[in-house]
């Protein structure tokens, strides 16, 4: 099977489109209204509107990505298999998120990795922030 075929496949996958049409969509609701709007509760109102239209199309770009890799790893024969090891990951898991890399255990383990590391980043920046320095800078301009 030639390494084309399957990707290209990929793009009738159903609701690429939609995202594709969604996007455009995103572009043209984002760029600059010609008349601004006079009221700050309106324009904070838009602004949040608009935030949460750009998370959300992000959110389905990375998706898209996923998929496509997962698609990708389908074709070399790698899909199903930890990226690190090879150790298979169940069927249970492929089932419930087909575009996992991790097992469930891996997945646990890295997301403690990241509280620590988020829980270490946190209590750093109090640390700085009590002793009246602030963050990046070497000393506190007084």
């Amino acid at each position: 099977m030639s390494g084309s075929g399957n990707i290209s496949a990929a793009s009738s996958i159903p609701g690429r489109k939609k995202f594709s049409r969604k996007s455009r969509e995103t572009i043209q609701i984002c760029r600059p209204k010609p008349c601004p709007i006079a009221d700050l509760a309106d324009r904070a109102s838009t602004e949040a509107e608009r935030q949460l239209e750009l998370r959300t199309r992000d959110r389905q770009r990375k998706l898209i990505a996923k998929i496509d890799a997962a698609l990708r790893r389908i074709e070399d024969g790698s899909y199903g298999f930890l990226r690190r090891d090879g150790e298979p990951i169940s069927l249970k898991r492929l089932d419930a998120r087909p575009i996992a890399t991790l097992s469930i255990e891996a997945q646990e383990r890295h997301e403690r990795r990241e509280k620590v590391y988020r829980d270490d980043k946190r209590q750093r920046r109090m640390q700085t922030q009590k002793a009246g320095l602030t963050p990046g800078l070497f000393y506190s301009p007084q």
